[in-house]
């Protein structure tokens, strides 16, 4: 895959955060713009159990490339205000996966984690782009199904 860096919106080589980087998606996500010629920091909540991205990372692309930054609880006002800092894209993929069944527990945590997000991504003048994708008891009928409050 090849790009003209004038065509996107922010240059090849930039910084891109990319949440919930040892997700399934997400680490697809970081593999993609690795592939593509961008930098990524990936935030994870435990770097002791991720540090095997690093390793591998760092032998597929080349030092420098990836690094693993934590952020233990997404929806903790400013989590992710020092980890965007100097990034130039975000892209939002965490999620809770298997923390809760409960809806009223797991939907709460995601909306804050989207809007720390966001608002960490609007506060630092380095962004140029956010994206944010979520899922969540994704049915036509979520609120009679999960009991959502």
């Amino acid at each position: 895959m090849s790009f003209n860096s004038e065509d996107l919106a922010i240059p090849l080589g930039s910084l891109v955060l990319v949440t919930g980087a040892n997700g399934f998606i997400a680490s697809n996500v970081v593999d993609q713009l690795l592939t593509a010629g961008f930098r990524v920091r990936g935030c994870v909540r435990n770097i002791e159990r991720t540090k095997w991205m690093q390793t591998l990372l760092d032998e597929k692309y080349g030092p420098g490339k990836f690094e693993l930054y934590q952020v233990p609880d997404m929806s903790v006002a400013n989590a992710y205000d020092k980890a965007i800092i100097g990034a130039s894209g975000l892209c939002h993929v965490a999620t809770p996966v298997m923390q809760s069944f409960d809806p009223n527990e797991g939907v709460p945590v995601i909306v804050n984690g989207t809007l720390n997000a966001l608002e960490a991504a609007a506060k630092e003048p380095s962004v140029s782009i956010p994206f944010a994708r979520h899922q969540y008891g994704t049915t036509p009928s979520a609120k009679r199904d999960f009991g959502i409050k």
